[in-house]
């Protein structure tokens, strides 16, 4: 008897572990298996939560209330249309040789501004009708003309054209001017339009930020149609990777100044 009692003092010593106080202990029956036990617990032992935030005030403010020893942020420093993450909070992030669940995350989603939406959007190549409609909705953005003369540069790019279609750029006054000739019943007739070259903006890039200066490039293409020839016109928007770099920057620099203190301010992924 006693030899059994030293074998099963000896087989214990051998698998125990140490228990924390505050761990739960569950012994099951030989084929029986464990399912979720927080459903008995007063509450949750850890936190689990995803929060993502479209301003990026809520999101420092967030940060900055939830943060913890080693929490860590992650930085994707680039723009999308599409909306995806730009910064990524994790606010449980392990240390070095400190294992943790990284369960509590907070993500930053910049939410482009439709009227810059649309800019990008202007710069595939549209007929007049299509791009008058769009240029419309961004009236009261532009500010390198009054509303007047845009409203009558988007009326006499309205005029059905039929016929031949010439133009020259006019560097001196910054200007596209159309020479149009159309024939009918049997008499020559020639008309001109003008239109600016340049179109200038002032609006936000992103949602919640001040509204910035965009100049784009109004560009056209002379298309045969089986009635004579038509135009297309598009946008081109002037260094636009830089504009859109600088707005980054931007974000980049709120975020060092906001949390410039917190010294679990890890690291930028680039791009």
């Amino acid at each position: 008897m006693s030899e059994q009692k030293s074998l099963v003092d000896a087989l214990v010593a051998a698998v125990a572990r140490p228990v924390p106080v505050d761990n739960r202990v569950v012994a099951l029956p030989p084929g029986w298996k464990s399912e979720d036990l927080g459903m008995f617990d007063e509450r949750p032992r850890r936190t689990k939560q995803h929060v993502q935030h479209y301003d990026l005030d809520s999101f420092l403010r967030y940060v900055r209330e939830m943060r913890l020893p080693n929490t860590a942020i992650f930085v994707r420093p680039d723009l999308s249309l599409t909306n995806d993450v730009f910064a990524t909070a994790v606010i449980d992030y392990h240390g070095k040789d400190e294992p943790a669940w990284g369960g509590h995350i907070a993500t930053y989603v910049p939410r482009i501004h439709w009227a810059y939406a649309l800019l990008v959007e202007m710069q595939t190549p549209v007929p007049q009708s299509t791009f008058v409609d769009k240029l419309r909705k961004l009236e009261r953005f532009v500010t390198s003309m009054k509303h007047a003369d845009l409203i009558e540069m988007v009326r006499t790019m309205t005029v059905a054209v039929s016929g031949k279609i010439s133009n020259v750029r006019d560097d001196l006054t910054g200007s596209l001017n159309f020479a149009v000739e159309r024939t009918q019943r049997g008499v020559l007739e020639r008309s001109e339009q003008s239109l600016p070259s340049i179109i200038g903006f002032t609006l936000p890039t992103i949602m919640g930020q001040d509204a910035r200066e965009v100049s784009c490039d109004l560009r056209f293409d002379v298309r045969d149609r089986d009635d004579g020839q038509t135009v297309v016109f598009s946008l081109r928007i002037r260094d636009r990777e830089g504009s859109e770099e600088d707005v980054v920057d931007s974000i980049l620099r709120v975020l060092e100044m906001r949390l410039h203190d917190c010294p679990t301010y890890r690291a930028f992924l680039g791009k």
